[in-house]
């Protein structure tokens, strides 16, 4: 439990995107979409690519998700090697 609040209080903008989906997805003011790539239903996850709009994801499934940011990620590191 200490990690999760120590990762909710390093990164508040992300926590409070995330909080907000839930709460308008368990509300009923957004439905889950099918992942973007594979169309599957199963563990669907909303994607944030600004999080000052909470509500503006991408749907992906866990594993196309994971594979978005592995790709993200590496982007980064050439970005960084480059300059």
């Amino acid at each position: 439990m200490a990690a999760k609040r120590r990762y909710a209080d390093r990164h508040v903008g992300k926590r409070t995107a995330h909080v907000a989906l839930h709460n308008a997805v368990r509300d009923g003011r957004i439905a889950k979409k099918p992942c973007l790539v594979c169309e599957t239903t199963e563990r669907v996850q909303g994607h944030h690519f600004d999080y000052s709009r909470p509500l503006d994801v991408v749907w992906l499934c866990a594993q196309h998700h994971s594979a978005f940011h592995k790709i993200e990620r590496e982007i980064q590191r050439m970005e960084a090697k480059a300059a």
